[in-house]
């Protein structure tokens, strides 16, 4: 486990100090350190961290979480502290709009593609809006049942 928190805390240090755009540019990054980290582990550490993808004005870029807050509340409940990032949740046919905080779009929607839900085709995150494109066959009600296990007080940012 030392390990481990060893490679987030050198991960939290080069996203802090250095403009990173992509997974493999980190991958070299850490390998400078001294850390050889294979991608899937990466994909991991990032979402635990709640390090998410921004447009800075030049281009993407990994940021860290707006607030400590936020990730702590990720990692010590598995996501369930997470309902304070979620702005609102509007539905048009089978699109839901999910509003966040800036910077937290990505986060969001690596949260609610790996809980794999049944009433959810896919994501598609920006840095402060998710799209969840909603299988034909399922309800808003079905789908805000299934986000309330992510976000549990989802039902009251709900727009009508």
């Amino acid at each position: 486990m030392k390990a481990k928190d060893e490679r987030l805390n050198v991960i939290r240090s080069i996203i802090s100090r250095e403009r990173v755009s992509n997974q493999d540019e980190l991958i070299r990054l850490l390998k400078t350190e001294g850390l050889n980290v294979a991608q899937a582990t990466l994909s991991r550490d990032l979402r635990e961290l709640g390090i998410s993808k921004s447009h800075d004005g030049f281009g993407y870029r990994f940021r860290l979480p707006a607030s400590s807050e936020s990730s702590a509340a990720l990692k010590n409940t598995g996501g369930r502290g997470s309902s304070g990032l979620v702005i609102s949740c509007e539905f048009s046919g089978n699109i839901c709009v999910i509003k966040t905080h800036p910077g937290h779009a990505s986060m969001i929607s690596a949260m609610m593609d790996g809980k794999n839900m049944d009433s959810v085709a896919g994501t598609v995150a920006g840095d402060d809006t998710v799209i969840l494109v909603v299988r034909s066959r399922h309800t808003p009600g079905e789908v805000v049942r299934e986000l309330s296990g992510i976000f549990p007080d989802i039902t009251k940012k709900k727009i009508e």
